[in-house]
């Protein structure tokens, strides 16, 4: 379809490898969008604000979901920022094309909000014409560029400007150092955070980074790859392996190297790796991250610190921190239990493997010949009741 020919992915800055299909709320676009569906727009819009961002919210008026244009504008009038006066005393002006009037909209320094007729929610679909000026209208003026659009309170589409972002944060920790609740973190202050999950979740980039492990593409390959899926932190293998190449190509770009969680070595009774051998590993992997990372750009970090220290460090103003609103630190499952019964049960096998091997070996043929005689003894008896 269109969106596979490739003159369009480069022009959309997708990879030549990602293969576009129709799907219904399902696939890795709907799981990855899924935490969205439920997690307010308005703290992200006022962000955006704050920012300086160009923000453009629309809606069509004979929407009757929960996305109304009359909810979405009593949103944008309590939201908190430096325009916030002028926005609620801004008029509610028509914005027309060469044959009418198409909706209405009101301005107020980088915040617009307009409203389109004769639709509800389907804007595009329903009337495309208007939809195109509409986009004409907030994206072409080189003095009004629109940095982020928002349709309805709960899908803000940031605008792509030129080049990829350059990735801001890299964490150097280990994995099992609270890794999972950093990547839930940084995305909860608007990062789009690499981390295993995503490799492993995603089989073209597992590729890619089979291909550099083979030696046939580099670290700048690797790093232009994920670069180009728009990521802008990122954290856990494989991405922390290369935290002196994220560096090296961004200078600005900071590391909140976290400290080891005891999860990762666990107890020489549950786990392979000897529990001097895991903290000599850990040690030796911080000492090089310290000597490799400039002081004024290395936060050394506990899942427990809480918001403050990661915000302060991430220049985020204390209001704009979630922990301004009471919100907690996020803690991803900790699957440390899951392991170690794993690594039990591996354990096991390996030890009583003869020994399983030997009785399935002898159970298998003799539950066969029993099953066999069961059926035999059954049909006989059957045929005996007919006769």
């Amino acid at each position: 379809g269109y969106l596979n020919r490739p003159d369009v992915k480069e022009a959309l800055h997708v990879v030549s490898s990602a293969i576009w299909q129709n799907a219904d709320e399902t696939g890795p676009v709907a799981k990855a969008l899924a935490p969205d569906f439920t997690r307010a727009s308005a703290p992200v819009i006022a962000k955006l604000l704050a920012l300086e961002k160009q923000v453009t919210m629309y809606n069509g008026v004979r929407d009757g979901s929960m996305c109304n244009h009359i909810g979405n504008l009593k949103t944008l009038l309590n939201l908190t920022w430096a325009g916030s006066e002028e926005f609620s005393a801004s008029e509610n002006k028509p914005w027309p094309s060469a044959h009418s009037v198409m909706g209405h909209v009101r301005v107020a320094r980088n915040l617009r909000f307009a409203t389109v007729m004769r639709t509800g929610h389907l804007v595009g679909m329903v009337v495309p014409d208007a939809y195109a000026i509409l986009l004409d209208m907030v994206l072409k003026p080189a003095s009004e560029l629109t940095d982020a659009l928002v349709v309805c309170t709960s899908s803000i589409f940031l605008v792509w400007r030129g080049a990829p972002e350059k990735m801001h944060i890299i964490g150097a920790g280990l994995g099992r150092t609270a890794t999972n609740s950093l990547k839930l973190a940084l995305e909860r202050l608007g990062h789009k955070t690499y981390h295993m999950t995503e490799a492993l979740e995603n089989r073209h980039q597992m590729i890619e980074w089979g291909r550099m492990a083979r030696g046939e593409i580099s670290h700048d390959d690797i790093l232009d790859f994920v670069a180009a899926e728009g990521y802008t932190a990122g954290c856990d293998f494989p991405i922390s392996l290369l935290y002196k190449d994220v560096m090296r190509r961004n200078p600005d770009a900071k590391d909140p190297a976290e400290k080891w969680a005891a999860g990762f070595a666990g107890d020489s009774e549950t786990l392979a790796v000897p529990f001097e051998s895991a903290v000599t590993g850990y040690t030796k992997w911080k000492e090089a991250v310290i000597a490799a990372v400039p002081k004024e750009k290395l936060l050394i970090f506990e899942a427990k610190d809480g918001w403050q220290p990661l915000c302060a460090f991430l220049e985020i103003e204390a209001h704009m921190c979630p922990s301004a609103e009471g919100e907690a630190y996020p803690y991803a499952p900790n699957d440390r239990a899951f392991m170690v019964n794993l690594n039990n049960v591996m354990y096991f096998l390996s030890d009583w493997f003869l020994v399983i091997y030997f009785l399935t070996l002898v159970s298998g043929p003799s539950l066969l010949i029993l099953a066999v005689r069961c059926c035999c003894c059954r049909a006989a008896s059957v045929k005996e009741k007919a006769a």
